[in-house]
């Protein structure tokens, strides 16, 4: 008994197209989550660079608080405006400046659980904000001064 395959011709054909075409739409779905997986991975390393950057910006200006802090900013309540600079020597930070924000609250008493005397002692107290590309940090500062008669 003789079996024709003439109705199965180019049926091969048409299965190995069938395949590549799916292979393909994979190939290229994969290439595309890989892309945009690679942009995220860009934008978070981006970010967290920007916010450890605003973060020891935010911790220079307050280990150098004799630049900044007297007491006319206190008594005037005005806003100073900075740059903090950090210059590693290192090519892929460089020169970074983060613009810093220092603006007095005012004075008062010294914080409850400071261990200071209302009676010999006053503080003031500040908001300081650094601002490194899209990080933002805001932090509150005080600082004793001994009363004034």
């Amino acid at each position: 008994m003789i079996i024709s395959h003439r109705n199965q011709d180019g049926m091969v054909l048409v299965m190995v197209l069938i395949v590549l075409l799916a292979s393909t739409l994979i190939g290229v779905a994969a290439i595309r989550t890989a892309a945009t997986d690679i942009r995220i991975v860009g934008n978070d390393a981006r970010f967290s660079r920007d916010m450890y950057l605003a973060e020891a910006n935010i911790n220079t200006t307050l280990c150098n608080t004799k630049e900044w802090i007297d007491l006319d900013l206190l008594k005037n309540k005005r806003i100073v405006f900075c740059k903090a600079g950090l210059d590693r020597g290192n090519p892929f930070f460089g020169t970074i400046g983060t613009n810093i924000k220092i603006e007095s609250e005012g004075r008062g008493q010294p914080p409850r659980g400071s261990r200071y005397s209302v009676t010999s002692f006053e503080a003031g107290y500040f908001n300081i904000t650094s601002v490194q590309g899209n990080a933002q940090i805001i932090v509150g500062a005080w600082k004793l001064y001994p009363k004034m008669k």
